[in-house]
């Protein structure tokens, strides 16, 4: 008998020594990436937001997808940059860049998916995958957003070429 008291004195212990280690893991404030649209007006605007360090998704006409929380958003103003966040839950679908093609109407694509964006010659959906192929039946020319990271492009400089050039009379003589 004693040692059956002792036995589960002892297993007591442990399982309350046990439970002592572990602990609440306190929630932590999550910082939802939104899908941002970047307005690129000047010429160095791309500049600008490649300062931010924030990853580009796709060039679109006059400006860029972005992802960005709510710090991201505020380094976008702090760095003089105009934008507008066209879907607040980045995790939540994906985007397709619907254009239509020139000789065909556009057909009502919010009976496709949610129109988040105008472009110059389409509109930037969330819609489900399962829709590409009716869209595409419609005369659509379809194109998937992946939220992959891309390079920025080069920054193009004016002084790509010199104004003069001034021929070395060493290879000048070379060559007559």
């Amino acid at each position: 008998m004693k040692k059956h008291t002792f036995s589960c004195i002892f297993l007591l212990i442990l399982l309350i020594s046990l439970t002592g280690n572990v602990q609440a893991i306190p929630q932590t404030t999550i910082n939802p990436k939104a899908l941002v649209f970047v307005n690129l007006v000047s010429p160095d605007d791309l500049t600008r937001f490649s300062l931010t360090q924030l990853p580009l998704y796709r060039l679109l006409d006059g400006g860029l997808l972005t992802g960005a929380g709510l710090k991201d958003q505020q380094t976008l103003k702090t760095a003089g940059l105009n934008f507008q966040v066209i879907d607040p839950d980045l995790q939540a679908g994906t985007y397709y860049l619907a254009e239509t093609r020139p000789s065909r109407p556009a057909p009502d694509f919010t009976v496709y998916g949610r129109a988040l964006l105008n472009t110059a010659n389409g509109v930037l959906l969330h819609m489900d995958p399962s829709q590409a192929d009716a869209l595409a039946q419609a005369g659509v020319e379809l194109s998937m957003i992946t939220l992959t990271p891309k390079p920025l492009p080069a920054a193009q400089t004016q002084e790509a070429l010199p104004e003069a050039v001034v021929p070395d009379p060493i290879i000048q003589m070379m060559i007559d």
